[in-house]
């Protein structure tokens, strides 16, 4: 029988990493979730972190790609060969795909994933969608532009990346399906009936639907969409997720403020540098444990 969890955690490392990064961000679930939580790092072909993460946090599952991807799709792939792993050996209420970029910064963060996915079983991908943290459309412009193309013109340019988003969108526009709607891939929740559907229509991973050029986060969200599952909002008002895609959207204070609990992407804010951001939320996370002690 598969072991359940309440979350799982599915963290990819690529071939340039920082170990004290995805160290300080395994700190951040462990001190934040009391849930039952499952962490599943996957890591480059060769990649030797292992052994060390694994010193320092036994329960980690570490699960090793087949093969260097390229970048766009490849990540799909990659991260695809983690979603098989889980689904293949838990249950769970809810997977939440985190970036070494995106940090954990408040209590509870798969509460409110949780909550969603129990209450409508076709919810398959939620987080910043469809606003920025700005409460402003969040803009699909590149991934609108880039299925069109695949599509259509660039169609025999890349024939067999291609082909599987055609089919993929010709089943998805059944669902009233938009040219690159997407939540955003850097930080997400998904649902256990999503991945399974996923699993059982062999996309954990399609190798040839990671040649293509969209990233990730349009490729699933495009999946979801094919076969009928929901794209969520877990973003808008006291929701938990702050996000935006090469800094922070805000000052690391104002996101505490707000009651964000997850955040992306921590390498910077304005004049502020990944080690001066991870070092407030430390110190934040200490300041916690001090007055619980």
């Amino acid at each position: 029988m598969k072991k359940f969890y309440d979350m799982v955690v599915v963290m990819p490392i690529g071939p340039k990493f920082s170990i004290d990064f995805a160290i300080d961000n395994i700190h951040s679930i462990q001190h934040y979730t009391s849930c039952r939580y499952k962490i599943v790092i996957i890591t480059e072909p060769n990649a030797t972190v292992g052994p060390e993460l694994l010193r320092q946090f036994p329960d980690l599952d570490i699960v090793a790609s087949p093969r260097s991807y390229p970048k766009n799709g490849g990540l799909y792939a990659k991260v695809g060969h983690a979603y098989r792993h889980v689904v293949e050996n838990y249950r769970f209420d809810a997977l939440l795909r985190l970036d070494l970029d995106a940090m954990i910064i408040g209590k509870g963060p798969e509460v409110e994933a949780i909550k969603m996915f129990k209450a409508n079983p076709k919810m398959g991908i939620a987080g910043q969608y469809p606003n920025a943290y700005t409460g402003k459309v969040w803009d699909n412009y590149w991934g609108r532009k880039e299925t069109l193309k695949a599509v259509t013109w660039q169609l025999p340019r890349r024939p067999r990346g291609n082909w599987e988003v055609l089919k993929l969108y010709v089943k998805a526009l059944k669902y009233n399906f938009v040219a690159g709607d997407f939540v955003f891939g850097g930080v997400c929740f998904l649902s256990e009936p999503f991945l399974i559907k996923m699993y059982e229509e062999g996309y954990l991973p399609n190798e040839n639907l990671g040649k293509c050029y969209l990233e990730e986060d349009h490729i699933f969200s495009l999946i979801a969409k094919a076969y009928g599952f929901e794209l969520g909002d877990l973003a808008s008002g006291n929701l938990p997720f702050g996000c935006d895609w090469l800094t922070l959207p805000a000052h690391p204070e104002q996101l505490l403020k707000d009651g964000k609990k997850i955040i992306h992407s921590t390498r910077s804010w304005k004049d502020i540098k990944e080690p001066q951001i991870r070092e407030f939320f430390r110190k934040v996370r200490e300041e916690v444990k001090t007055v619980a002690e």
